[in-house]
Formats: C-alpha cells, sequence, structure tokens
C-alpha cells in the first residue's frame, strides 16, 4: 500500500475491527470497537478511537460477582431495598431488576410481574412504590 484513501480506508478499517474481535475474546474482553476512520489528506496515515468493555456477564448470561454487587450495592444505596423488591407503582406490581446508570432520569430497571416486560422508572418513584408494597403487605398480615 503506497497510499490510503477512502477505498483503502474501507479495508483497513474492517480488518482491524475482525483483529479486534479475536483480541477481544482472547482477553475475555466483551467488545473492542473502533470509531470513525479519518485518514490524513497526503495519504501517509489515519487516526481511529477505539473503545472496549470487560465482560460482565459469564457464558450462562449471569452477571459476574463484581457486576452483581455493584448492581446490588447501588439499588441498596439508592432505594434502601434489596434487588428484586416489589414496587407498587399506579396498581402494579413491578420487580426491581437492576439500574442502568447511563439513564439518569429513568436509572431503575423494572419488570412487569403480570405481563413479563422489562421497564425502567426514575429511583424517586421506585423508592415511593417499594415503600407502598411493604405498607400494603404490612396491613395485610396484620388484618390476619
Amino acid at each position: 500500500m503506497t497510499s490510503i484513501g477512502a477505498p483503502e480506508a474501507n479495508v483497513l478499517h474492517r480488518a482491524i475491527d475482525e483483529a479486534l474481535k479475536a483480541v477481544a475474546e482472547r482477553y475475555g474482553l466483551s467488545y473492542i470497537r473502533t470509531g470513525t476512520f479519518r485518514y490524513d489528506h497526503d495519504g501517509l496515515g489515519f487516526t481511529m478511537p477505539m473503545t472496549g468493555k470487560v465482560k460482565v456477564t459469564d457464558a450462562n448470561g449471569n452477571l459476574t460477582a463484581r457486576a452483581a454487587n455493584s448492581t446490588e450495592a447501588y439499588v441498596l444505596e439508592n432505594l434502601g431495598c434489596p434487588l428484586n423488591a416489589i414496587a407498587s407503582i399506579n396498581g402494579k406490581n413491578y420487580r426491581v431488576t437492576g439500574y442502568n446508570s447511563k439513564r439518569p432520569k429513568n436509572d431503575v430497571q423494572l419488570l412487569d410481574i403480570l405481563e413479563n416486560k422489562q421497564c425502567s422508572g426514575p429511583h424517586s418513584l421506585v423508592k415511593k412504590g417499594v415503600e407502598q408494597y411493604n405498607l400494603r403487605q404490612r396491613s395485610l398480615a396484620s388484618r390476619g
């Protein structure tokens, strides 16, 4: 290769992505991705950003201990309830299944118990929902 233009950039980008898949697999990473491939206009060089992430699931798809502990710690700290707690929101029951730090407004992941659908909600609403559910359970238990 004597210079890098658009056709060569496409070929190089695909080749680098394929090679990075093998590297990610070898070192137990979830992925390694490249960003926009930019080649110099003189045709002598190129740059491209690269990102990667460590796997947080095992071969069976379960959270590893580190990921599970951080999720559970976040839920306990911000909601005051354990993971898998039940929240009563707008007359429906939801199970707290985790959190998503990339969604600051709707950061708590929920599972609609009746419809078995994933959704998310703000931690302030979920916290109130957990408290409502617990109060209802206590009042039902006291009635006998």
